[in-house]
Formats: C-alpha cells, sequence, structure tokens
C-alpha cells in the first residue's frame, strides 16, 4: 500500500512538473505573439491586415 502512495506521489509530481513546461512554453508563444503585434502595430503592416481582412465599407 506504501508502495502504492509512492508511486502516485511520483507520478502527480512528473505531472505537476510537465504541466508547468507546457504552461511555459504556451508563455513564451504568447509572448512571441505579443510582441509581433507590437511590432506590427508601429508599421502599417496592421493597417494592410485590417483593410484586407475588413469587410468593404457598402457591406457594412
Amino acid at each position: 500500500m506504501n508502495q502504492r502512495k509512492e508511486r502516485l506521489e511520483q507520478v502527480g509530481e512528473a505531472l505537476l512538473a510537465k504541466i508547468s513546461e507546457q504552461k511555459d512554453a504556451v508563455n513564451a508563444i504568447q509572448e512571441r505573439i505579443r510582441q509581433r503585434v507590437l511590432e506590427a502595430a508601429q508599421s502599417s503592416e496592421l493597417d494592410r491586415f485590417v483593410d484586407y481582412v475588413s469587410p468593404p465599407p457598402q457591406m457594412l
């Protein structure tokens, strides 16, 4: 019974570590996206993108 409890604790700790790694990776990706959006906002790229994805005025 003790071995089972220890094994469950080990598995739980391993899962927490894996989740933490995944969370860190997601946070890093989100930060890169945020930086790229900020860079685009400071250039004319964002205006061109908005013009591209926006419907023409007569369709609004």
